[in-house]
């Protein structure tokens, strides 16, 4: 049987919202990881 990656790949500098990705870092089945950084000095989440 042959497998088949099913992760979406993401190019270096990419932007996705106020990220911008740096590298990828792993892959499997359902997800795939990289590391970003925020361009925008926004917070990550804001309580009140």
């Amino acid at each position: 049987m042959k497998t088949r990656r099913h992760t979406v790949a993401v190019p270096h500098g990419d932007r996705i919202g106020t990220w911008k990705v740096d590298e990828h870092l792993a892959a499997g089945t359902f997800t795939t990881v990289y590391a970003a950084h925020r361009t925008h000095d926004t917070p990550l989440a804001t309580t009140h």
